[in-house]
């Protein structure tokens, strides 16, 4: 038996990431620019949590092995369709960004001895 409402969420998924890649492609550099941008906020705050939860996982003195598993969920939550948009430099960013903020959200509230 064919589960028709599977069927047309998935036919759904693929007609709304068939429109995003078709307005991405037909924006002026400006368009693109600011649409990415809220793409980057969007990411931000799930780098937030991300490295937040890293914090709180893992030790301290890992910050490079940290900073590769934010990465790599991160990169994972971007849509694929716009992956080719996005360059392992401003991953960087937004988790570098995102550290800054943890840190000052550590100096407000010691949330990850709290959190442990």
């Amino acid at each position: 038996m064919i589960d028709w409402k599977f069927m047309g969420g998935i036919a759904c998924m693929l007609a709304a990431a068939g429109l995003i890649v078709w307005r991405v492609r037909n924006m002026t550099a400006e368009e693109r620019n600011e649409f990415l941008n809220q793409v980057f906020k969007q990411l931000l705050q799930s780098a937030l949590t991300l490295v937040l939860d890293a914090e709180i996982t893992y030790s301290s003195g890992s910050g490079p092995f940290k900073k590769s598993m934010v990465m790599d969920e991160l990169y994972k939550r971007i849509p694929e369709e716009l992956k080719k948009f996005v360059t392992t430099e401003q991953l960087s960013a937004i988790i570098e960004t995102a550290l800054d903020q943890a840190k000052k959200l550590w100096a407000e509230t010691d949330v990850v001895s709290i959190l442990n």
